[in-house]
C-alpha cells in the first residue's frame, strides 16, 4: 500500500514508500524499510530487520539479533545505523551507531537483566560508562527543594539502611555531605564543604573531628601500628605514637621523636611494666646527666613542664636547708619548752614561724601540700576549708611535727579555691590559698 512497495511474505504489510517486506507476518510503516525475517515490525524509515522478532523504530537503525528491539536513530546523515546485534536487548539512542541506553536479557522467570549507560555489556544490573571525555558527572542527582536534602539510599530487604546525602541550603545541615545510619538514627559521618570531616558531628570543628567515640589503629600481629605526624616544615620528618607487638619484648607504646632533624631516635615515653597496673613512665631517651632530652642533652619537655620541674627542685633544696636548721635547733627547743609554764610555751609557741608551700598549684587531680615548723607544736593541724564559706572539708594531724607533706586528693572535691592552714587551737600560724580545677 503505497508508492514502490513490496509485501511478498504471508500475512505481510508494507505502507508508505519504497518498504521491502520478504519475511512472514512481517509489518513496515515509512519509507525505505526493509525486513528480510519472520514476525519483525519497524516504523520509520531507512531502518533494516535481519534476524527474527526484531523491531526497529526510528530512523536509520538495524536489528540483528533474535527478539532485539532498537529505538532511536542512527547519525543523521544514515552513513552509520544504530546498530543492535545482541539477542534479546533493547538498544536506545540518538545520531550515534551505539545506544546510550542498553537493556540486556534475563535469565528467566522470576529475574532481572543488567542495564547499562554508556555500555552494551554492563558489568552490574546497573552499569554506567563515559567516554565524554568531559570534566562532568556521570550521576547527577538534584532536590529542587532547598529546605530538604538530596538523597541516595542503600538498604537490604528493607532493613538498616544507609542515605547519602546533602543539605539543601535551608536545612540543619547546609552544604554539609552526610552518611546517615539508620541503625543509629543520625548522621555518622559528615564532610563540610570547607573540608572539615567529623565522625558522629555535622559540624566538624577542626579538619578531622570525632565525636563520643573513640579512635582505634590496628595492625596485624607482627608489626607496629603507628600514628604519624608529619613535620610541617616540609623537611618529611615524621613524629609518631607506635603501639608494640603484643606478646613481644617490644609491648609498650613509644613516641618516637623524627630521626632528622633532630638526630634522636628513642622515646620518651613508654609502658614498661608487664604485669597490673600497666603505667607509662619516662624511657632512657637522655644524656647521662639529664632526666629527659635527646641525644644532645638538651630537654625535649615543653616549657612549662619544665618551669615545673624548676620549681620543684628549688623547693627542696629549700625544705632541705631547712630540715637541717631545724635538726640543729631540735634540742635547744625541747630544752626551752620542757621546764617553762604554760604562759612561757605560749609566749613561746607566738614566736613559731611556719610555712606551706603547695606543689602543683593549681592542680586538677592530686597536689602535694609540704608544711615547716620552727617548733613542734603539741595539737597542731593541717586544715583543708572552702576560701569562700570557711567550712573545714579536710583536716590531718601534724601535731609535734617540724616538717612533712600530705597528698591532696582532688577526686572528691568541687572545682574552686580552698585555704591551706597550719593551725593549733585558735592561732594559725601560716596559710596559703590552693585552686582546683576540672
Amino acid at each position: 500500500m503505497g508508492d514502490d512497495e513490496i509485501a511478498n511474505g504471508i500475512y505481510s504489510c508494507a505502507i508508505g514508500e519504497d518498504n521491502s517486506v520478504t519475511g512472514n507476518d512481517g509489518f513496515a510503516f515509512g519509507w525505505a524499510n526493509n525486513i528480510t525475517k519472520d514476525e519483525c515490525v519497524t516504523i520509520g524509515g531507512n531502518n533494516s530487520i535481519t534476524a527474527n522478532n526484531g523491531i526497529a523504530i526510528g530512523n536509520s537503525n538495524v536489528t540483528n539479533g533474535l527478539y532485539s528491539i532498537v529505538l532511536g536513530a542512527g547519525v543523521n546523515d544514515g552513513s552509520n545505523p544504530l546498530t543492535d546485534n545482541i539477542d534479546n536487548s533493547l538498544f536506545v539512542g540518538f545520531n550515534s551507531n551505539i545506544p546510550t541506553l542498553f537493556v540486556g536479557t534475563s535469565s528467566g522467570e522470576g529475574t532481572i537483566g543488567r542495564v547499562g549507560v554508556g555500555t552494551t555489556s554492563p558489568s552490574a544490573v546497573l552499569h554506567i560508562s563515559s567516554n565524554s571525555g568531559y570534566s562532568e558527572p556521570q550521576v547527577q542527582i538534584t532536590q529542587q527543594n532547598d529546605a530538604d536534602w538530596t538523597r541516595l539510599r542503600f538498604d537490604a530487604a528493607g532493613e538498616d539502611y544507609f542515605d547519602l546525602s546533602y543539605g539543601g541550603s535551608s536545612t540543619y545541615s547546609p552544604g554539609v555531605f552526610n552518611i546517615f545510619s539508620s541503625a543509629i538514627s543520625h548522621n555518622c559521618f559528615s564532610v563540610q564543604s570547607g573540608g572539615n570531616v567529623g565522625v558522629n558531628t555535622i559540624i566538624p570543628a577542626q579538619l578531622f573531628s570525632v565525636n563520643d567515640g573513640n579512635i582505634l589503629i590496628t595492625n596485624d600481629n607482627t608489626t607496629s601500628g603507628q600514628l604519624q605526624f608529619m613535620d610541617p616544615s616540609g623537611h618529611g620528618s615524621i613524629t609518631s605514637f607506635e603501639a608494640g607487638n603484643q606478646g613481644s619484648t617490644y609491648n609498650v607504646i613509644r613516641y618516637i621523636l623524627p630521626t632528622s632533624p633532630p638526630t634522636a631516635t628513642n622515646y620518651i615515653l613508654e609502658a614498661t611494666t608487664f604485669t597490673s597496673p600497666y603505667h607509662l613512665q619516662w624511657g632512657p631517651c637522655c644524656d647521662t646527666g639529664g632526666i629527659i632530652g635527646n641525644n644532645g642533652g638538651d630537654s625535649i619537655l615543653p616549657a612549662t613542664v619544665k618551669a615545673q620541674q624548676q620549681i620543684i627542685t628549688q623547693q627542696s633544696a629549700e625544705l632541705s636547708d631547712l630540715t637541717t636548721r631545724v635538726s640543729q635547733l631540735e634540742s635547744q627547743i625541747q630544752q626551752l619548752t620542757g621546764g617553762q609554764s604554760n604562759s612561757s610555751q605560749q609566749a613561746i609557741q607566738s614566736q613559731i614561724t611556719a610555712s606551706v608551700q603547695i606543689v602543683p598549684n593549681p592542680f586538677s587531680n592530686s597536689t602535694t601540700v609540704s608544711y615547716y615548723l620552727t617548733t613542734p607544736v603539741a595539737g597542731a593541724q593541717l586544715l583543708i576549708s572552702n576560701a569562700s564559706s570557711g567550712i573545714a572539708v579536710a583536716l590531718f594531724n601534724i601535731s609535734n611535727k617540724i616538717t612533712g607533706s600530705i597528698v591532696i586528693d582532688g577526686g572528691n572535691l568541687a572545682p574552686g579555691t580552698y585555704r591551706c592552714s597550719i593551725v593549733s587551737g585558735n592561732q594559725i600560724f601560716a596559710s596559703q590559698n590552693m585552686i582546683l580545677v576540672k
